[in-house]
């Protein structure tokens, strides 16, 4: 007699899982590179609205002389 482990599914071969297919595989690296993407437009749009607030402060104060 042969011992079954009741976790796992009968029938299911883990290779086609569709976590081990190449093409899941490829688009979690494109998913991954354009969160990546986003996350630096992101910071980058933050830096320039802190260097145009800086300089508004600068002409204000400049201007009020």
């Amino acid at each position: 007699m042969t011992k079954t482990n009741p976790s796992k599914k009968a029938g299911r071969n883990r290779r086609t899982l569709p976590s081990r297919q190449r093409t899941y595989v490829r688009l979690r690296v494109r998913v991954d590179r354009l969160e990546d993407a986003i996350g630096h437009f992101y910071n980058v749009t933050n830096e320039l609205r802190e260097r145009v607030s800086t300089l508004e402060k600068k002409v204000k104060a400049f201007s009020q002389r």
